[in-house]
């Protein structure tokens, strides 16, 4: 058996499934796995390949107690970004609003300001 991700195609995947007959919204595909030694399952070349990922990329897994889904860690980043994109008006800067509020934090946690302690510059 090759070495690394190669594998053998396997019967009923070809690069149409899991699009629509015009290519333009994935659907579900379903495919045949084996749990190998370790419980290591092998993800074929096309999907992975669909999915964006590489050998040694962080994999994300859901597991709901019945079904595993597996993501790619900048999937989930996507995902993530779409969930908050109309959180904020265009310009706002969530960095700008925290450093604000460490700032008056640590303006609060300081002590005041005795001019009999101060240094003399010379």
């Amino acid at each position: 058996m090759p070495k690394g991700f190669a594998e053998q195609a396997q019967p009923g995947l070809s690069p149409a499934v899991g699009t629509h007959p015009g290519g333009e919204s994935p659907t579900v595909a379903h495919m045949r796995l084996t749990l190998g030694p370790g419980g290591r399952v092998v993800i074929p070349a096309d999907v992975r390949r669909r999915m964006g990922v590489k050998e040694s990329d962080t994999l994300i897994g859901a597991f709901d107690g019945t079904e595993l889904k597996v993501f790619s860690l900048m999937e989930l980043i996507r995902r993530a970004q779409e969930a908050v994109k109309g959180a904020y008006p265009p310009g706002y800067s969530v960095v700008d609003e925290f450093l604000g509020e460490r700032r008056a934090l640590t303006l609060l946690d300081a002590p005041a300001w005795d001019p009999s302690n101060a240094r003399q510059r010379a």
